[in-house]
């Protein structure tokens, strides 16, 4: 059985529990929707679908991370996608390099669904529905919102284990710098 692998980064320590306590805060406004745990935390940079060749892709991204330069980031405010419902801490800073890194990893692994569409840096918050309850946490949320920054300095390929268990880490890049 094959297990979906992507590549995310980890937030900073201070940057996890900043999050933390936000979804804390304000997860009562949306009771319904399935809000992130502290095991799930990370900013997605590409998911690549279910393979049976884990380690063929763990080798081809080391090639392809081989020149990350260590970037700052930033969480900067609340927003959402309609659909599917999705509450999320928009992303901004040096994104170039890593949505560069990203194009790269597609390109290099082959076969990642929509992986040449546009970007849009986030860390998800909370799934939904219900979509206007979300709302309210988006308002909400955004009242409160201050920019934290955190320092990337390595991107990890993670496989999904299933039944809501955490993600298991792969293998660790590390970037330069």
């Amino acid at each position: 059985m094959s297990n979906s692998l992507f590549f995310g980064i980890e937030l900073s320590i201070a940057a996890q529990a900043y999050v933390l306590g936000l979804i804390d805060r304000f997860k009562h406004l949306a009771p319904k929707a399935e809000w992130t745990t502290p095991e799930k935390l990370h900013l997605t940079l590409l998911f690549v679908g279910k393979r049976d060749n884990e380690q063929e892709v763990a080798d081809t991204a080391e090639r392809a991370l081989l020149n990350v330069d260590r970037c700052e980031l930033k969480l900067v405010g609340a927003g959402m996608f309609a659909r599917p419902p999705v509450l999320y801490l928009a992303v901004r800073g040096a994104v170039a390099p890593l949505d560069k890194a990203r194009s790269v990893l597609a390109n290099d692994i082959g076969g990642v669904k929509n992986s040449f569409s546009s970007w849009t840096p986030h860390l998800t918050l909370a799934k939904g529905p219900p979509l206007d309850d979300l709302g309210t946490a988006n308002i909400e949320i955004e009242k409160v919102t201050r920019d934290v920054a955190f320092t990337v300095d390595h991107v990890t390929l993670y496989k999904t284990v299933g039944g809501g268990q955490p993600y298991k880490e792969v293998r660790k890049y590390w970037t330069r710098g």
